[in-house]
């Protein structure tokens, strides 16, 4: 998968895709993108030889450091390094599509571990 699949046509430069996340059923796989401050959107195929870009989403803050997806596979959590906070999005199964359910401040955050 090449990056250029991370971008909206006309995004030039300053762009950086971190921390890729692959939904528990295989079917969707998400990537933070630094410098669009986004959560790209990718449907995956069965054999997983094909990546298709489904949309991207903002991701609640600015410059994505890590991106983690929940035990239970229904919320991905955002680390914000450079606004210091994390933004939890939850799922739509059907889609894959996260959307921002709210945000905690933690400064200079960069990553999201469960224990």
């Amino acid at each position: 998968m090449g990056s250029t699949l991370l971008f909206p046509d006309g995004t030039a430069g300053g762009v950086s895709p971190s921390a890729p996340v692959v939904s528990h059923d295989g079917r969707h796989l998400w990537a933070a993108v630094r410098g669009t401050d986004t959560i790209a959107v990718l449907a995956l195929d069965a054999i997983g030889e094909q990546a298709d870009l489904v949309t991207s989403v903002p991701c609640g803050g600015r410059w994505p450091r890590d991106l983690v997806l929940h035990p239970s596979g229904k919320r991905l959590y955002a680390a914000n390094e450079g606004s210091g906070d994390i933004t939890w999005l939850d799922i739509d199964p059907a889609t894959g599509i996260p959307h921002r359910a709210g945000s905690l401040p933690v400064p200079a955050a960069t990553n999201v571990v469960f224990v």
